[in-house]
């Protein structure tokens, strides 16, 4: 997010008159007051009301041209209530319709009486002219009147920020959408004017309207070659927040921010909102190409009381992330999640008003690679070793596998301490059955966009691995033809956590600088008592560990999420999982339960470094 205008990608900022015109409502003469209207009742004295912007944002901006594109992609504004369109500079336009009714908010003061009077209507008349009608009780004194006014939330409008409701002090509470409807281009505009006499003679008044707090635009791009359903985002700053009260009861309307949505001490102070219909990735996007969604945006309020001294960060968040919860700044080494965000370029002093971008590039070449474990089978050591992992290049271009190494630890000491490490520069070096590949036209040293490779191991193999060769769902099979015998990383380690690696075979995750690309089977915990790591490795039993394409982002995870998998029996499954990139049907369960050799205990505990391991058993031998 930056602030020149040459760079698209950069924050875009503009004061208040983003919404001169939309809400232009200019000054204008009164309509005539009907008798009825001016007569007083028991009920008071009804008056119209004129709303206009003040004269600062009048002068800022005129309208702009209703459609245009932003960084390259067409975003067409809509005729109806409220649109939101995209300038190719960046820039935020709304508007409002001719015929629009909004809710209006009405507090009212004569110095010794106040209280919030019905809602009524602000009426839009045209995108500069709008006015409202407001009955006073009798017992105020005309001449001593003001009233303070602030929008609510549209019919059928769901997208923005609204007041959401009033006491009878004056306080308004902000109200924001509990999920974001991002196809949509309608959106409310939180809009209040402050403290206003009204005419002395008690027949009108004219007040002025402001935009409360700042807009957060949102877009992404990616180069997953699966599309990847993003269910919310999380706005990380020291002085945005979503929530909050506005007081109108004095001369100078003052904010106070409520807790941040996300409020972990010592961890984490941010905001968070679902998302509806945002979409990054897939084929759509073009194999070996990205382009950017379309923008959405959300509504945040700067406290005025603060400085902002750190930069603010917008990250998006697939299914598993967003129930998992927070978004641990202390993990970002160890979580590939918190890879997919966007930092402002310098500390930012929120501007009412004013609109700011965040283009978020979720690139899986820069979380350290797109290969990803997809699916993992452990038969129980009583039976033999009939283990399956299968790879996914999750990425819209082809891969080198040189670099990437498999890895498996097996930290009983009974085993000897072992870390198995297979290479997977060429897989023809961990074929053992033949001496040909399962699928011998494909590369053994590359993978193509979408596709899988599978690696096998154990006695009785050779069924599961004819099935899936004569099935063609794999790009390439090999059967290392490991078992109890000759343990490799895809047999060794007694059915705990298997790594792809990239660079080495650095498994330490109390070292940042771990150069693990994705896991499965190691739930990394942060402790804010001492401010550091707990690393548990999860037992995995006799069934298959199947990752499916609806619930994760389709990324390497260096931080593991029970969220992204699900699992079945080897019986249900068969064979017809192995070698593609699943979608979730009626025979995946949720992966929970699963206790360590009937001890009780889903995760053990295992804080060790790399010296840890005394033995290293390469396939191939380095």
């Amino acid at each position: 997010m930056h602030k020149n205008k040459k760079d698209n990608m950069k924050m875009h900022q503009k004061t208040l008159a983003i919404i001169a015109s939309c809400i232009a409502l200019a000054s204008c003469s009164q309509d005539p007051i009907s008798p009825e209207e001016n007569k007083q009742t028991r009920q008071g004295t009804t008056i119209t009301v004129e709303a206009m912007l003040s004269g600062d944002v009048q002068k800022a901006m005129s309208p702009r041209p209703a459609a245009a594109a932003w960084m390259g992609n067409e975003e067409t504004e809509k005729t109806t209530r409220t649109p939101i369109a995209t300038q190719s500079n960046g820039d935020v336009v709304y508007n409002w319709q001719k015929g629009a009714k909004i809710p209006l908010y009405v507090y009212i003061t004569d110095g010794t009486n106040h209280e919030t009077l019905p809602t009524t209507e602000l009426a839009v008349e045209s995108t500069t002219k709008g006015r409202f009608k407001v009955s006073i009780p009798a017992k105020y004194d005309l001449t001593k009147v003001k009233i303070a006014v602030a929008t609510g939330k549209e019919n059928n409008v769901d997208n923005g920020a609204w007041a959401a409701s009033i006491d009878n002090n004056g306080k308004i509470t902000i109200g924001t959408p509990t999920s974001v409807n991002v196809a949509s281009n309608e959106y409310n505009i939180p809009l209040y004017a402050k403290l206003t006499p009204i005419d002395s003679d008690g027949k009108g008044g004219v007040v002025q309207l402001k935009m409360l707090g700042s807009w957060i635009g949102v877009r992404a791009k990616s180069d997953m070659y699966y599309a990847s359903n993003i269910s919310s985002i999380a706005l990380e700053s020291d002085v945005l927040h979503m929530d909050g009260e506005l007081d109108l009861s004095t001369e100078t309307p003052t904010w106070t921010a409520k807790d941040y949505r996300i409020n972990i001490a010592g961890k984490e102070k941010s905001d968070t909102i679902s998302l509806k219909g945002f979409t990054i990735g897939g084929p759509s996007a073009g194999v070996g190409t990205t382009k950017y969604t379309k923008s959405f945006y959300v509504w945040a309020k700067a406290d005025p009381s603060k400085t902002s001294t750190s930069k603010a960060r917008v990250y998006i968040r697939d299914e598993a992330s967003t129930m998992v919860g927070a978004v641990y700044t202390q993990e970002n080494n160890y979580s590939l999640r918190n890879k997919f965000y966007r930092e402002a370029k310098n500390v930012v002093q929120f501007v009412e008003g004013d609109t700011y971008q965040f283009g978020i590039n979720a690139s899986l070449a820069d979380a350290d690679g797109g290969l990803i474990l997809t699916e993992y089978y452990h038969n129980s050591i009583g039976i033999g070793e009939h283990n399956w992992i299968e790879i996914t290049n999750a990425t819209n271009k082809t891969i080198s596998l040189d670099g990437y190494y498999l890895v498996s630890p097996n930290p009983t000491p009974v085993f000897g301490k072992t870390l198995y490490v297979s290479a997977l520069k060429d897989l023809r070096l961990l074929h053992r059955a033949t001496g040909n590949v399962g699928m011998p036209s494909n590369s053994t040293t590359t993978i193509p966009p979408g596709r899988s490779i599978c690696l096998g191991s154990g006695m009785g193999l050779l069924n599961g691995f004819s099935n899936v060769v004569n099935n063609g769902t794999a790009y390439q099979v090999i059967n290392t033809r490991s078992g109890n015998g000759s343990h490799t990383a895809v047999s060794g380690g007694d059915r705990l956590p298997k790594f792809i690696c990239k660079g080495g075979w650095n498994v330490d995750f109390n070292d940042p600088n771990n150069n693990i690309v994705d896991n499965l089977g190691v739930m990394v915990v942060y402790n804010p008592t001492d401010n550091k790591l707990d690393t548990y490795y999860y037992y995995m039993g006799a069934v298959d560990f199947v990752r499916t394409k609806e619930q994760g982002m389709n990324v390497p995870q260096k931080n593991f999420l029970p969220e992204v998998w699900s699992y079945m029996t080897r019986g249900a499954s068969g064979w017809n999982y192995l070698g593609i990139f699943n979608d979730k049907d009626n025979k995946f369960q949720k992966l929970t339960g699963y206790t360590r050799a009937g001890s009780g205990a889903n995760f053990q505990k295992f804080n060790r470094d790399m010296s840890f391991y005394t033995t290293i058993v390469h396939q191939p031998q380095p």
